[in-house]
């Protein structure tokens, strides 16, 4: 690993740096690189913070009671989703029969509307006749 390493490839390595997981050749280039960069540094401290208060996390479970209602909460949060899909597919469906009504009834009338003036100037024409 001769080359210099980019600030992308050091931010996809760094957890493995910080658990020590890498070669001792990729340990020396990450070092090398945090040495030299502030943002890659202050990234590796974060996840190095973070990773020392997840250990005082080890051991603790949530209650029973507690995973029962994540899990009951997340149903409910299912069910509303889906309840809010079929809401929106039956309005859409009510809108398209609408808009077809509309449609279909706008037309007969402007047939009807057609057809009495049709039949008020054929009216009209005859009477005028001689």
């Amino acid at each position: 690993m001769a080359e210099r390493l980019t600030c992308e490839a050091v931010r996809d390595m760094l957890s493995a740096f910080n658990d020590e997981e890498l070669s001792d050749e990729e340990m020396s280039a990450v070092g090398e690189h945090l040495s030299s960069c502030a943002n890659c540094s202050a990234e590796s401290t974060r996840i190095a913070d973070l990773k020392r208060l997840m250990q005082y996390w080890n051991g603790i479970s949530p209650s029973p009671s507690f995973r029962e209602k994540v899990v009951e909460r997340a149903q409910r949060e299912i069910e509303h989703r889906k309840m809010a899909r079929v809401s929106k597919a039956v309005l859409a469906v009510l809108a398209v029969i609408l808009l077809a009504a509309g449609a279909f009834f706008l037309g007969r009338h402007l047939k009807q509307r057609a057809e009495a003036e049709f039949e008020t100037d054929l009216t009209a024409e005859t009477s005028l006749r001689p």
